[in-house]
């Protein structure tokens, strides 16, 4: 079993089992109508949405986890070569115009993945923290597709970054300050106005906990499709160092914030499963069956 799910109460680990499969359910409902989404990573998705705030109602939940559903495709297009370099980058300036745009305003989508971009937002654009955080929102995008456009042209030019740069790029392109950005949302934190700089860090070193996580797992089908991670440039040793350094630093942002933020709550539960998850299994590729046994 997961080690942060084997951590929790036999009660709440059957909530989030049940909610698991109802979301599941719920991404292909949602799903549908696009006909873009690979729903091999329904599973996975709901199962993190559902351990990293098994408290929100699952309409909540389900718009949540449509979010990283988004960004895992649009990163699946990218590094499959499915458009040409200069169609990628034109796409990730459309879809970055989208995530910038006052609801209402966005300019037409383009593509479907760009109609659903603008839905998932049209569904946030109702909560109270929308507009507190809708500037975030747009910021992470942004950094995000920039990251992983960055990250096909260096597989392209064999021309590949230094550790640091690797890590401050990487932290954006696996998108987790913009499913964080947008999952806060439905928290409806109170403490957010006020602890947002603190918790923009704390996304920060979540994503850098997941990438890195992510890289000790997955380095032999990276490297077999040309792309960048970690072990790359540093010793597995120091990358384990690394992640672990970075969870820390999650860990005690969470403390100093306080249970009484559900941004911060969340944001913890996110790494420690996540994180725990790449221990054993890979994101993209674990199949359903395994997921049923997590």
């Amino acid at each position: 079993m997961n080690a942060f799910l084997a951590g929790l109460p036999v009660e709440e680990r059957a909530r989030i089992g049940e909610l698991s499969v109802s979301l599941t359910g719920w991404l292909h409902a949602w799903s549908k109508p696009y006909g873009v989404f690979d729903s091999r990573r329904f599973a996975t998705t709901a199962l993190t949405m559902a351990a990293a705030a098994p408290w929100l109602p699952e309409a909540d939940l389900g718009t949540m986890a449509a979010i990283p559903v988004w960004i895992f495709t649009v990163d699946a297009c990218f590094d499959e070569g499915l458009f040409r370099p200069e169609e990628r980058r034109a796409r990730a300036a459309h879809y970055a115009a989208v995530a910038g745009a006052r609801p209402g305003r966005e300019p037409e989508p383009q593509d479907v993945y760009a109609a659903a971009l603008r839905d998932i937002q049209r569904e946030m654009a109702g909560r109270r923290l929308a507009s507190e955080l809708r500037p975030y929102w747009a910021l992470t995008c942004r950094r995000m597709l920039a990251g992983m456009v960055a990250e096909c042209e260096a597989g392209e030019s064999g021309v590949m970054p230094g550790l640091s740069a690797y890590l401050e790029r990487g932290l954006h392109s696996i998108g987790v300050p913009m499913y964080l950005a947008g999952a806060w949302v439905f928290t409806g934190d109170p403490c957010l106005p006020g602890e947002l700089p603190r918790l923009q860090r704390m996304a920060r070193d979540a994503g850098r906990a997941i990438r890195l996580a992510n890289d000790l797992r997955t380095q032999e089908k990276e490297r077999a499709e040309g792309n960048c991670n970690a072990l790359f440039f540093a010793p597995e040793a120091e990358v384990r160092r690394r992640c672990l350094a970075a969870v820390r630093r999650v860990v005690a942002s969470a403390r100093r914030i306080g249970p009484a933020s559900p941004a911060a709550v969340l944001t913890l539960r996110v790494t420690r499963f996540a994180v725990d998850f790449y221990a054993e299994h890979d994101f993209h590729t674990v199949e359903d069956a395994a997921v049923d046994r997590i």
